[in-house]
Parts: structure tokens; sequence; C-alpha cells
């Protein structure tokens, strides 16, 4: 079947509707759940605090004395981390320290030590008397209840999260599976161990498994193949247990493109494998089996990273069901001129440059998809729509920067 060239938009809403999502579970040590999916919601089995704490270091006397009392007998402390003292007589002070329990059930407040005066070495306390003074307590339950639910099943497992799970005293959280990615790096020229007379270290490699640890997923086998049908089909029969296969490498027209070739033997239905973009014309995409997916990237390192966080990117999402966006745009002016734009949907790599308050943006006047150090030095890229008009000098744009790749981590 010869399959026609589709839009960009195409492209993803094609995967949008052919990826279902894992559901799939495990429950992990609470430490490992970092950037994980929560398989279900968790309910406080406590109170948090789980009686009336201080919230300030000073000294703790009954509400009714305030204003009312003006010298009172220092008779101990409490610490954080105390068992819960006895109630307070009127009159009499304890110092009492952040954290610490609130002791007995008439209602209290915290003096904090600027408004005290201490006198005959702390066996007294002279309060500065004030009707602003706030209670400085917190009260039982005020940072979560009994019963809340303060973990929300599909949400994103970030540091504050994982230190609330802590508190909650969870030694374990179920979560959901990461998506499995097997990937296959094509070429002769690349060097591996059963192929140490190659001429290129692969830097796809490096770049695929890292977006793939970003977008929520797991690398579990990299394979490296020769530009031979028998090579490809021999080392795909030996991947087993994964979601979605990544392929870098030998997906356009030439005589040793032999990946799409070799996998259609091996039952690959092919979805679209022709894209209308720049760079990343040959990306393919498709099914190997009911829920097995096939991404093929091409193996240009600028093409591979345009395909990477467009359609890795929305794979992963469905797989994990996860739907957020990467990185969002900024408006940024024209530094120079722009031609009008050809009929494929152009991502074209730009330096930012600051004049006073003002971003203005400066398209590199090379787009070549080899270049990898190029795409080190840019500072993020603009989507150019399909026979887009030209760009004025100081017009404004969408464009979207590299910086702005949001971290879910924190």
């Amino acid at each position: 079947m010869n399959l026609q060239m589709i839009p960009l938009k195409k492209a993803i809403k094609l995967i949008d509707k052919n990826v279902s999502k894992i559901e799939k579970i495990e429950e992990i040590n609470t430490k490992n759940c970092l950037s994980r999916i929560l398989a279900k919601n968790y309910k406080a089995k406590f109170n948090s605090p789980r009686y009336d704490t201080s919230s300030m270091d000073g000294v703790v006397i009954l509400k009714k004395d305030l204003n009312k009392i003006e010298c009172f007998r220092v008779v101990g402390e409490i610490k954080a981390g105390s068992s819960i003292n006895m109630e307070i007589k009127s009159g009499e002070a304890k110092l009492i320290f952040t954290g610490a329990y609130i002791p007995g059930n008439k209602e209290k407040i915290v003096i904090q030590n600027e408004n005290c005066n201490f006198k005959n070495n702390q066996s007294e306390v002279i309060i500065k008397h004030s009707k602003k003074l706030a209670t400085n307590i917190r009260v039982k339950g005020s940072n979560f209840k009994k019963g809340e639910i303060c973990l929300k099943k599909n949400s994103y497992l970030n540091i504050r999260s994982l230190s609330l799970a802590n508190s909650l005293e969870l030694e374990s959280i179920k979560v959901k599976i990461k998506p499995r990615i097997a990937l296959i790096i094509s070429g002769d020229e690349i060097k591996s161990e059963s192929n140490p007379d190659g001429q290129l270290n692969s830097s796809n490699t490096v770049l695929i498994e890292q977006l793939t640890k970003y977008f929520g997923g797991e690398i579990i086998d990299i394979k490296f193949v020769l530009d031979l049908e028998k090579d490809i089909e021999k080392k795909f029969e030996s991947l087993n247990d994964y979601d979605l296969l990544v392929t870098s490498g030998g997906l356009s027209v030439g005589k040793y493109d032999l990946i799409k070739s070799s996998l259609k033997k091996k039952n690959l239905n092919i979805i679209f494998e022709k894209i209308l973009i720049k760079p990343g014309k040959p990306i393919s995409f498709g099914k190997l089996e009911k829920n097995k997916y096939f991404l093929g990237l091409p193996g240009n390192p600028v093409s591979c990273f345009i395909g990477s966080i467009f359609f890795l990117n929305q794979i992963m999402q469905n797989l994990t069901g996860d739907r957020k966006k990467y990185f969002e745009p900024i408006f940024a002016k024209s530094a120079s001129f722009l031609k009008r734009n050809n009929h494929l949907t152009s991502i074209n790599r730009l330096k930012i440059i600051k004049k006073e308050d003002c971003y203005f943006f400066k398209v590199f006047d090379s787009q070549d998809s080899s270049l990898l150090n190029l795409l080190v030095k840019s500072d993020g890229f603009i989507i150019r729509e399909p026979n887009s008009p030209s760009i004025r000098v100081g017009s404004k744009h969408e464009i979207f920067l590299f910086s702005n790749f949001k971290n879910f981590k924190i």
C-alpha cells in the first residue's frame, strides 16, 4: 500500500486515535516513585497535626488570662516530640517550642518570645499586652484530616507529593507501570559491540533514551542492526515484553533503508510513513500487534529530536494517560526577514536576542537536519504552517524555547 504524505496535525491525531492507555499497575517503595503516576487515591489515616501544636517558640498560657494578668509563673517547658502535658492553670505559663503539642483542653494562646519579658532566671514572664496577638497555634487536622484524599489517582508524583506521601506514612505506593520501550538503531556506519568497525557513535541512542525517561517511559532493550534484512529480522525477533518499538534510521527510500520492509514481514501494519514536515519527513508510525506500537524516527539527529518531541511525546502521553504540555509558547519579535513558507510544516531552529525588555528571535540560515552542534546552540524553534506568509522584521510570533520545557519533578 502506497500511503500518501499527511500533515503534522493529522499524524498526531492518528497516534491519538490508535494508541491505548496501559492499565497495568505495580506497587513499589515510596522512595522510588518520583515521576510516576498514581494508580489509586490515598486517604489520610490520621489527622495532621494529630493534636493542636505551637507554630512559634514562646510561652503558652490560657487565652482568658491574656490582658488580665501581667506576670505569669513559668512552670515548665514543652518541646517538640514530648508527650502531651498536663493542663495549665490560670496565672501559669509554660515555655513552648515550635511543633510541640498544646497541653490540655482549655483554649490557649502562644505568645511569641519577642512579646515576652522574662524575669528571675526565667521563672516569671511578663507579657506585652495587645489585642492583636495571634494565637500561633496549628489546629488539629489543619494540614490534612483523617479520611481526606491527599494523593489523587492519575496524578503525577513529584518531589512535593512524595514528601506528603512520607507524611502519610506510606511505605509503598501503587503506580501505573511505565511504558516499556525497545530501541533499534540502524546503520552499518554506527559503532556498537556487534559492529566495532563502524564509523560513528550513535547520538540518537542517548537522545531517545533520555527523552523516553523524560516522557515517563523506560528503555528495556537496545539493539544495533546492520543494513541487512536478515540482521534486522533476527534482532527484532529477540525483543519481547515491550509496548513500543522505536527505530532510528533506515526509513527513507534508499537501497539500504530496510527497517519498514523488514518489519512488514513481521506483521507491521503501517498507519502513516510520510509527513509534510521538515525536518522529519520519513517519520513513520504503525502497529505490530495488539497494544504494541511502532515509531520510526530518522537517522539525522535533528529530525530524530523533532520526531521525539512531537511523536514519541504523543505516544507516551497516550500510553500513560498523562496529558501534559511539556513546553509552552512565548511571543517574540523577528530579528530578520523570512520568505513565504513552502507546502511543509517547517520547524525552524532559532536564537534568542534580548534588546532592553524585548525578546527577538533569529532563525538560523542553515536548517540542515544533520547539524547536531547547531541544535545545541539553538534556543528553541518556530513552527511555520504550510504556505504561511513571509515574516517581516519586527513582527511578533509564537515561538518555543527549550528552556521552557517543563520539569515536572519539582
